[in-house]
């Protein structure tokens, strides 16, 4: 059982990614569509990705007010990736999700409160 959170601080999700539309529209539609918790943001980093179907699929996300977007189009370098995004987020806390990933539990960021932290 997870306690009930005395607080419902700003999430930030990172998930960076490079085109991979199908598995990127499953990851944020499990975000979007199971997690229980709402004060959350996701941030979305795009690497250089070229797909039609990616900008399609973000473009649809982009009418989501906590859903933000942005591009860096740099060589391929993980943490200076997750780093920009993480300038960019408003949230107190961070998670940083792959884009192969989908939720399944909906209070999976509920869970998080286990940690000492929160």
């Amino acid at each position: 059982m997870i306690p009930k959170l005395k607080a419902q601080p700003k999430v930030s999700i990172v998930i960076p990614f490079k085109d991979g539309g199908l598995l990127l529209e499953k990851c944020l539609q499990s975000v979007y569509e199971k997690s229980t918790y709402a004060n959350f943001e996701v941030i979305a980093i795009d690497n250089n990705s070229v797909e039609l179907a990616t900008s399609q699929l973000i473009e649809r996300y982009l009418a989501r007010p906590n859903f933000k977007f942005f591009k860096y189009n740099k060589p391929f370098n993980y943490a200076a990736i997750n780093n920009f995004a993480v300038s960019k987020a408003q949230g107190e806390y961070v998670v940083l999700v792959n884009s192969d990933i989908e939720i399944l539990s909906p209070d999976w960021l509920e869970s998080l409160s286990l940690c000492p932290t929160i």
